[in-house]
C-alpha cells in the first residue's frame, strides 16, 4: 500500500512539473475554424456612400468562416477628410485590381469576393449570394493552411494542391485593426460619427507558393503590432495583378486575441 500511495504522488507531481513547464515549451493561438470566403472592402471616411457597405463589412466579420478585411483608400483624401487609416498601398492594390477586372476608373464602396467578382459594396445580398455561389462551383478558397504559434515563432503549414501551369501564388501576411470609431470633421461626411472593422495596417508577401506543401516560419514579433492577422494565399498574375484567392487562416483577431497554454 505504502510503494503503491508513493507511486502516485510522484505521478501526480510530474504531471503538476508538465502543466508548470507548458507555456515556457510554446504558446498556442485559439483554435479558428477554417475559412471559406475572403471579402475584401475598399473604403473611405471621406467616400459619403460608404457607412452602408462598412456596416454590411462589420456584419460579415462576425462570422467566423469568414475574412472580412477594409482596405481604406487615400484618392478621397482631397475633398478635405484625411482617412486616419488610408494607405497607399491599399489604393495600389484596388488599382491592381481593376486591370483584373478591365475597369476604366476606380471606386468606393468596393466589395471583391475571393479575389473573383467584385460588387457594390453596399450590396450584402449580392456578395452573400457571390459566397455561395462560388462555393457551390468549387471556386472558394480550398488549399488548406494552418498556423500555430511556437514560442516566438509563428509556424505556417500550407497543404498541397492544384495550380495553373505556369502560375505562382503568393503567401501574405495581413495586419489590421479592430473596432474603431472616427468623427470625421470635415468632407463629404462631416459631422459623422462612423465605425470601422479589420481596417488593413499591412501587407506583405511571405513566400511564393507553387503547388507542393510548404513550411514558413516567422518571429512572432512580426505580427504583433496589430490587433488582428491573417495568412492569404493568392494567384498572381503578370505585374502583380491579383487574382483567385487559393486559400486563407485567421492568426489572431481583435476579438479573439491569442492566449498561451
Amino acid at each position: 500500500m505504502t510503494a503503491m500511495y508513493v507511486s502516485r504522488g510522484l505521478l501526480s507531481a510530474f504531471a503538476l512539473s508538465l502543466t508548470l513547464l507548458g507555456p515556457a515549451l510554446g504558446s498556442a493561438l485559439a483554435e479558428e475554424p477554417p475559412v471559406s470566403g475572403v471579402v475584401e472592402l475598399y473604403t473611405s471616411q471621406g467616400c459619403k456612400a460608404c457607412p452602408a457597405a462598412d456596416s454590411a463589412l462589420a456584419e460579415f466579420a462576425k462570422r467566423p468562416d469568414l475574412l472580412a478585411l477594409a482596405f481604406h483608400v487615400d484618392y478621397w483624401d482631397y475633398l478635405g477628410w484625411r482617412d486616419t487609416m488610408a494607405s497607399p498601398d491599399n489604393t495600389l492594390r484596388q488599382k491592381l485590381y481593376g486591370k483584373r477586372f478591365g475597369a476604366r476608373s476606380m471606386y468606393t464602396p468596393q466589395a471583391i469576393v475571393n479575389g473573383r467578382a467584385q460588387f457594390n459594396g453596399a450590396k450584402a445580398q449580392e456578395i452573400e449570394n457571390a459566397l455561395g455561389a462560388q462555393t457551390r462551383n468549387g471556386e472558394a478558397p480550398n488549399v488548406a493552411i494552418t498556423t500555430k504559434r511556437m514560442g516566438d515563432s509563428l509556424m505556417i503549414e500550407v497543404a498541397d494542391g492544384n495550380l495553373p501551369e505556369g502560375h505562382k501564388a503568393h503567401l501574405m501576411l495581413v495586419g489590421f485593426d479592430g473596432a474603431i470609431v472616427v468623427p470625421v470633421k470635415t468632407g463629404d461626411n462631416e459631422g459623422q460619427t462612423l465605425s470601422y472593422v479589420n481596417a488593413v495596417k499591412s501587407m506583405r508577401p511571405i513566400g511564393v507558393w507553387k503547388g507542393p506543401a510548404m513550411h514558413v516560419e516567422l518571429p512572432w514579433v512580426s505580427i504583433e503590432d496589430s490587433m488582428g492577422a491573417a495568412v492569404i494565399l493568392q494567384v498572381m498574375g503578370k505585374d502583380k495583378v491579383p487574382g483567385p484567392i487559393l486559400g486563407a487562416a485567421v492568426v489572431t483577431r481583435p476579438d479573439r486575441p491569442h492566449t498561451a497554454d
